[in-house]
């Protein structure tokens, strides 16, 4: 499966590069649609440790609060 992978995604990768480094109308375009998934995945990643890791109302302090396993807040991202 991976070897399959590899010589099917190779050269896909591959042209797609060279296609977006010429000069073409919409280029910019392009590029930003093809990148976007890994900024927004990104992006959501850090919203949700930042929910989980709130330091005020934060799940994991509210979590270990209510079994008595600490008895403050704890400021897991000291900001």
């Amino acid at each position: 499966y991976a070897g399959g992978k590899l010589i099917l995604t190779l050269p896909i990768s591959l042209v797609l590069a060279v296609v977006l480094n010429k000069a073409f109308r919409g280029r910019q375009l392009l590029r930003a649609s093809y990148f976007l998934p890994t900024i927004i995945s990104a992006s959501v990643m850090s919203i949700v440790f930042f929910i989980i890791f709130n330091a005020y109302n934060g799940m994991a302090n509210q979590f270990l609060m209510k079994y008595h396993l600490i008895s403050s807040p704890i400021n897991w991202l000291g900001a």
